[in-house]
């Protein structure tokens, strides 16, 4: 039987930048593209994944979701913790409580119930 590691958070990112603030149409092209709808919808439906749990479900390249995901970050949609599962990395995102409002605004009834 193999040894059990515990879970160690190396780095936490709040990604909310107070100065941030999207008009409705700046909102709208951000949320506007597909990937980043299936993004705010997988969120919506768990609380947290992973960057291989998204991109398993979602279908994408590492880095076609890295470079969504760094867009809806840098808007503070997205939070992420970076950390380690024994010893595998693992990098989990959230939506932030701004990106949870603005993705139930944007999608709506359109929401899935479960994935």
């Amino acid at each position: 039987m193999g040894a059990v590691y515990p879970s160690i958070v190396i780095e936490r990112s709040t990604s909310t930048p107070s100065d941030v603030t999207l008009s409705n149409d700046e909102l709208a092209r951000l949320l506007g593209q597909p990937v980043r709808q299936a993004l705010l919808r997988a969120l919506l439906v768990r609380e947290a994944m992973s960057f291989s749990e998204l991109k398993r479900v979602l279908n994408l390249t590492d880095g076609n979701l890295c470079t969504h995901a760094r867009k809806l970050e840098d808007a503070g949609i997205l939070s992420y913790t970076k950390g380690f599962r024994g010893r595998l990395p693992r990098t989990e995102y959230r939506l932030t409580a701004v990106g949870r409002a603005a993705a139930e605004k944007m999608l709506g009834a359109s929401v899935p119930k479960a994935l």
